[in-house]
């Protein structure tokens, strides 16, 4: 995949294929933000295990507009763009 210097949003990104897909967007060079429901430590886990990438976690549910809201601005605040 050509995804070197992209930028992606992952909801549900610290367990199962949410977590799967932030680890291959990062090992491809992808900058990323992602969000998780409840976990902060295995958030923190997943970004210390990419000490030289742009990741970056939001706590939030992707059900809620509100949340998505926040999400989609903070994407934009950390990575400059979507």
């Amino acid at each position: 995949m050509i995804l070197k210097d992209k930028r992606a949003i992952v909801t549900g990104g610290t367990r199962g294929i949410g977590k799967a897909i932030v680890e291959e967007l990062l090992n491809e060079g992808c900058s990323v933000v992602f969000t998780y429901h409840s976990s902060d430590e295995k958030a923190n886990e997943l970004i210390n295990t990419f000490p030289n990438s742009k990741v970056y976690a939001l706590k939030a549910d992707a059900g809620k507009f509100q949340d998505a809201e926040e999400t989609i601005k903070f994407a934009l605040e950390k990575l400059g763009g979507v």
